[in-house]
């Protein structure tokens, strides 16, 4: 199957209300730990929430069928092994 690539040219400006600077976009991929494309799209996301009141597609899993349980074995035999001294990385222990 082939998908047409839409593309999207953003002129970054000076920060305003309606518009928003190149260095801002790079603070909040900083903080949000995304590149720039993914930042684009979750603020798009979300401003369509605010501005049409709706998501046209389920946030978790309508984009993908769920895993085969061939999938799920593969994940678990290359998920990281804790050893001796190693701490469980959660969320808590981050911040």
């Amino acid at each position: 199957m082939i998908v047409k690539k839409e593309t999207l040219l953003v002129a970054f400006r000076e920060d305003s209300l309606t518009r928003i600077s190149r260095q801002t976009l790079s603070d909040m991929c900083n903080v949000l730990g995304f590149d720039q494309t993914q930042t684009v799209h979750l603020a798009l996301a979300r401003l369509r929430e605010d501005v049409l009141g709706q998501t046209n597609k389920p946030i978790v899993g309508g984009d993908y069928s769920p895993l085969t349980s061939e999938q799920e074995a593969a994940i678990r035999r290359h998920k990281p092994k804790i050893g001796k001294g190693w701490k469980k990385l959660t969320s808590q222990s981050l911040f």
